[in-house]
């Protein structure tokens, strides 16, 4: 592991981070360490990074979905259009 622990409980039973218990000998195995530095607000693997992606998937489904609506909107409006010019014109005979 590497990384930064700050608290280390097993059962709701507090362990030392260093050094050993009458149960268990805590070892530091890779680079971790209990001077935590500053942690970042919003990490990209915290719930809050889950949120700014949902509300991004969100924002694009509404952007592609008005996009849609638009498409058929202009879809009928050019239909029914068309179908206007079309009886206009079989009204109109010439000869």
């Amino acid at each position: 592991m590497s990384g930064c622990l700050n608290e280390l409980l097993l059962n709701g039973e507090r362990l030392p981070l260093d050094g050993a218990t009458d149960r268990f000998d805590i070892e530091h195995v890779g680079s971790v360490s209990s001077q935590c530095g500053v942690v970042p607000i919003d990490p990209p693997h915290s719930p809050g990074g889950v949120v700014a992606w949902r509300l991004a998937v969100i924002i694009v489904g509404a952007v592609v979905g008005l996009c849609l609506l638009l498409l058929v909107i202009l879809l009928v409006l050019f239909c029914v259009r068309r179908r206007r010019k079309t009886r206009h014109a079989k009204g109109e005979r010439l000869f």
